[in-house]
């Protein structure tokens, strides 16, 4: 579908509009030549559309539309708009198999969500799980260990989990979003998204277990390879546990060595809209004269306009040469950036931040003692492949490589 879709404050300038031009059947071009930018409405989008696109509501007005003709008022949100056919093209077998395997891949992903999201529903119930949700809304993330509570937050039939081991798992994912330049998120809905989280993965993990899937292909080799890879680590750490410790000299040196690890980026928080030149001139005359840059944008593209956050390195050159000259809150003016007519709000300019070494000490000692069992066990190789003659059939070798890249390369 090609579509003009107008857009409107109330229903009463909308119906006005319909009543006015609704009848007429030029082409988009000769619409706007005639007609500019009728009064009444504040935004207006002309492009083309694939059924899945387009809000599944407005489809059944579509099918009774003939090209020209424009609906009636639709409530959009807060608002209205007007959609207007321009044009309608029959899909085609061709046209089919270029988006054959999106859509096999999208209706595989929704059977797959619903067959979980089912599995789940009736794990939940055949392990007896219990939250006590009004603990998870009432979590204090910053809470010294000595006063979270060991009473089970989580409660089945297979065993409890502690508000303990709950609020580690949330501060696990907080230290994640810092080193990555997000904020933290302690909302109710996000505590109750990591509980959620670790009820989901015990209880596959149960269940598989249960269902024996260990001994069964493919399963079986898999499960095989991990559990020697666990026995060798349990060997491991018999064998250099001892001669791995990590000293807080270590810790220090390392830190002070590698500063920029531990230093959270320089982080803007903007807000940036594209469109035509001439709506965006129009804006800009708007928010220079008191208006809000992100309502107003809202209202004329139709759309909600996202607060993004994002590293200042990750940033196109020339929006950050821009934002570097905006003050908080500051609207640039109108620019093209990769073909795009923008306008960009700089919200907030957060500096580098250097993460304290009580916050990254304990990462480090695991960085250090990595490395070292790493030296040691490559030593102690060493010394088996000496004592015992270890030889590899180099042709075998390079013919299984060749064998396992053609497999990799199979669609």
């Amino acid at each position: 579908y090609k579509l003009n879709i107008f857009f409107f404050k109330n229903e009463e300038t909308a119906q006005g509009f319909v009543d006015k031009f609704g009848q007429e059947t030029v082409g988009s071009e000769e619409f706007a030549t005639r007609h500019g930018r009728p009064d009444g409405y504040y935004s207006q989008r002309s492009e083309w559309y694939r059924p899945l696109a387009i809000n599944p509501g407005w489809l059944p007005i579509l099918h009774e539309l003939e090209k020209g003709k424009m609906s009636k008022p639709v409530p959009w949100k807060k608002d209205f708009v007007v959609l207007r056919l321009e044009d309608k093209v029959e899909g085609t077998r061709k046209d089919f198999e270029l988006v054959k395997k999106q859509l096999q891949k999208t209706v595989w992903e929704m059977k797959e969500n619903s067959l979980t999201i089912e599995l789940l529903t009736k794990l939940r119930k055949k392990y007896k799980v219990k939250i006590n949700s009004e603990r998870v809304e009432q979590l204090d993330t910053e809470a010294m260990d000595e006063d979270l509570s060991d009473e089970p937050l989580i409660s089945t039939s297979k065993g409890n989990i502690s508000e303990k081991l709950v609020v580690a798992k949330i501060r696990q994912l907080h230290r994640f979003r810092r080193q990555n330049g997000f904020k933290e998120d302690s909302s109710i809905q996000f505590k109750n998204q990591v509980v959620n989280g670790i009820i989901d993965q015990t209880l596959t993990s149960w269940e598989a277990l249960a269902r024996k899937y260990e001994q069964k292909p493919p399963f079986e080799a898999v499960y095989q390879f991990y559990c020697q890879h666990r026995m060798i680590k349990l060997l491991e750490e018999q064998l250099f546990s001892a001669k791995a410790t990590v000293s807080q000299e270590e810790i220090e040196s390392y830190y002070k060595s590698n500063i920029v690890l531990f230093t959270q980026p320089e982080v803007v928080r903007m807000a940036i809209v594209a469109g035509s030149e001439e709506d965006l001139n129009a804006l800009w005359l708007e928010v220079a004269t008191g208006g809000e840059f992100i309502l107003l944008a809202q209202q004329r593209t139709g759309q909600d306009i996202p607060v993004r956050e994002i590293p200042v390195n990750h940033l196109n050159p020339k929006v950050k040469e821009i934002l570097d000259k905006l003050t908080t809150n500051e609207v640039s003016q109108v620019f093209t950036v990769d073909d795009h007519v923008s306008l960009v709000q700089l919200i907030e300019h957060k500096a580098a931040q250097v993460m304290p070494l009580a916050e990254v000490k304990e990462t480090i000692r695991g960085t250090l003692r990595t490395a070292k069992l790493g030296s040691l066990r490559k030593d102690y190789l060493d010394k088996l492949r000496e004592e015992y003659k270890v030889e590899s059939n180099e042709t075998v070798w390079q013919d299984l490589k060749k064998e396992m890249e053609q497999l990799d390369e199979t669609p």
